[in-house]
């Protein structure tokens, strides 16, 4: 059973927090000042903090006061608030805060937040090991987190979480000294991350020694990032929706395409986004988003609304000549077959139209059959109408 403070000045939050979080694992207590907290510290011990405010100004003031009690100064925080700045958020940080939820949020969210947040302290530390910042990359860019890392001279690893990707950087006194991404290392791989603009991010903070695998300064890491996403953004700019489905052209000759295009071409059969295509392949996005581009301009690739209203030349030679027999059987008038055998019974002028309606077979002119339906007999014009 974990216990939690929650400090707010309005009671319909708490209400909200223990009408939405409480289980049997938790057990919310409320407060709404400073002073209250210091007496609840005389008859009860808690394993965290929730602040909760519109600003980050307010949770500042009263943390500040808050944390240097002896009860509560070693006790993990989380803070919710509706309204900040990245210099509120990171005075929060440099006070011990853990994790800051926006508001409003979903249920669903806010749980898993929790959770996360409760799992992290609670399990005990096997190594010289503490859980430091978290928090959502919409909030804190991983610009944002590198230089305060940096200033603060930290030891650690931020972990970063993007849909089922998950990426490490380490840092020793503030400088990074190696990042990974499944299968993409160093400088590759923070770039690749840099351009997260959603998931969560986690730092813990570790007394251990690792070996450096990156030798460029911080300063030029972040400037490569800047003029990678430069880079990126006016790519992306230039191609369509990255949520938007790619499908391969129908007119496609296949093998016609490079043998080291194809499997960059074949992930886009059935149709997928930009978006799923880089996160698919390890290359630098750079690279994967001037081949997109590519596909495009040669008309390999085609957005869905393209794809459907494109018809090969083939389906438009069908359209045609299907188009034309339709008319040829429509106003032939009689089948060859008993045409033949009706020309012995018929008089002469019936053989004279019969004769001119040859010549019109002939010329394959609709427009002749058109006026000619007259020299058929309703019934027969019936039945041909149900034979096609």
């Amino acid at each position: 059973m974990l216990d939690g403070l929650i400090i707010c000045s309005d009671r319909k939050l708490f209400d909200e927090f223990t009408l939405q979080l409480s289980t049997d694992l938790t057990v919310f207590e409320y407060v709404q000042t400073v002073e209250d907290a210091q007496e609840l510290a005389n008859i009860q011990t808690f394993d965290y903090i929730i602040a909760a405010e519109k600003s980050s100004e307010e949770i500042y003031t009263r943390l500040t006061y808050l944390l240097q009690l002896e009860s509560y100064k070693d006790l993990p925080v989380l803070c919710a608030h509706s309204n900040s700045t990245f210099e509120g958020r990171k005075k929060l940080w440099e006070i011990g805060v853990r994790d800051i939820i926006h508001l409003p949020i979903s249920k669903e969210e806010i749980i898993l937040r929790l959770e996360r947040f409760l799992r992290d302290f609670s399990i005990p530390d096997s190594d010289e090991r503490s859980i430091g910042m978290q928090g959502k990359l919409e909030d804190y860019s991983l610009i944002d987190i590198v230089q305060t890392l940096e200033q603060n001279q930290k030891t650690g690893i931020l972990m970063l979480y993007h849909s089922r990707d998950e990426g490490r950087i380490w840092f020793k006194d503030g400088d990074i000294y190696d990042a990974e991404l499944a299968a993409i290392e160093n400088i590759e791989a923070i770039l690749k991350m840099s351009t997260w603009m959603q998931g969560d991010f986690a730092i813990t903070f570790v007394d251990e020694d690792y070996e450096r695998k990156i030798f460029v300064d911080n300063q030029q890491i972040l400037l490569d990032v800047l003029q990678h996403m430069d880079v990126r953004n006016k790519l992306l700019n230039s191609l369509p929706s990255k949520d938007e489905s790619l499908l391969i052209s129908p007119e496609t000759d296949i093998y016609k395409v490079k043998e080291e295009e194809l499997n960059y071409l074949r992930f886009f059969q059935g149709g997928q986004t930009i978006s799923a295509f880089l996160s698919a392949f390890d290359d630098n996005e750079i690279i994967l988003l001037e081949k997109v581009k590519e596909f495009i301009e040669k008309k390999i690739l085609m957005t869905r609304q393209e794809f459907d209203s494109h018809t090969t030349e083939a389906e438009r030679e069908f359209a045609e000549t299907g188009l034309k027999n339709v008319f040829k059987k429509l106003f032939r008038g009689k089948p060859a077959s008993k045409k033949e055998s009706q020309k012995s019974e018929d008089t002469s002028a019936n053989k004279k139209i019969d004769e001119d309606h040859d010549k019109d077979e002939e010329a394959e002119d609709p427009k002749q059959y058109i006026f000619r339906i007259q020299s058929v007999e309703i019934d027969k014009f019936k039945q041909l109408i149900k034979n096609l």
